[in-house]
């Protein structure tokens, strides 16, 4: 009816580049390789169904769906592989399949003194590649089980708006020591599974002022000044892990996480023509 609607859809799709990230310790790096006579494209299957609903005379949006994608000829590097200035990447990785499933939820306020919307995420992906974590299959470094957005904006008056932002996503899979060995004198890593240590979760909290000066909107440039400030409470979200061979002690070695930035505020200037 007017207010309702279920939406169901089948989309195949082919990609001719790939990207391939680099799961273990260290600074990460992803490369985007495109399809060759060694690398086949990839591509998908996906299916999706999906309940939409508008209610309060469109005040109010409410949708939810379901989606599961099948996917072939995905890339990853082979265990231990050789990529340090190497020229040659492609013989360095290995073919297989991969799926991810889940459900997305999103409701939104549109009319108003406060709007906003939230939307949360519940999501799996997976790949299995033969000649990879003993050809069974594993988490993709970009599976990220949780993804919750919350923005709420508050219209104060006819010039200013504030409004805040918080993010919340499951942590990240990367390939890590588990442990260390001697053998003739010298120490060696082993490690997890492929992508076998689950990061910490990502979360952190925005907040923005906005002018708009209400007699220059009706001019075609429609300028306006933002200004705020980029993680409130300055949460040190993880960017990489480093392994370091502790000094005080012979053949121990410890795990170091490193950040980008905390707190931060930022001024913006915008216009629309």
């Amino acid at each position: 009816d007017n207010n309702n609607s279920i939406k169901i859809s089948y989309t195949y799709v082919k990609q001719y580049q790939h990207l391939l990230s680099n799961s273990s310790v260290g600074l990460p790096t992803d490369v985007w390789l495109p399809a060759n006579k060694y690398i086949k494209p990839q591509y998908s299957n996906q299916y999706s169904v999906g309940y939409y609903k508008s209610f309060s005379d469109n005040k109010y949006e409410f949708s939810t769906e379901l989606y599961f994608r099948r996917i072939g000829n995905l890339i990853d590097y082979k265990d231990n592989a050789d990529l340090f200035l190497n020229p040659h990447v492609e013989i360095q990785v290995l073919k297989g399949k991969g799926q991810s499933y889940g459900a997305e939820f999103y409701i939104e306020k549109k009319y108003g003194k406060i709007t906003g919307w939230i939307s949360y995420t519940l999501s799996k992906t997976t790949k299995q590649i033969n000649g990879i974590n003993n050809n069974t299959s594993y988490p993709a470094t970009y599976d990220k089980r949780h993804n919750l957005s919350v923005v709420l904006i508050y219209k104060l008056s006819k010039a200013w708006d504030i409004g805040s932002t918080f993010k919340l996503t499951a942590g990240g899979y990367i390939t890590i020591p588990e442990g260390s060995f001697i053998y003739y004198g010298a120490s060696f890593n082993y490690y997890t599974t492929r992508n076998g240590y689950k990061l910490p979760p990502y979360h952190r909290l925005d907040i923005s002022f906005t002018y708009k000066n209400p007699k220059k909107q009706l001019k075609s440039r429609k300028p306006e000044w933002n200004f705020g400030i980029y993680n409130l409470y300055g949460r040190k979200n993880i960017f990489s892990f480093f392994i370091r061979q502790d000094d005080s002690e012979l053949y121990i070695s410890k795990a170091y996480k490193m950040y980008l930035y905390g707190l931060t505020s930022y001024l913006t200037y915008n216009f629309r023509f």
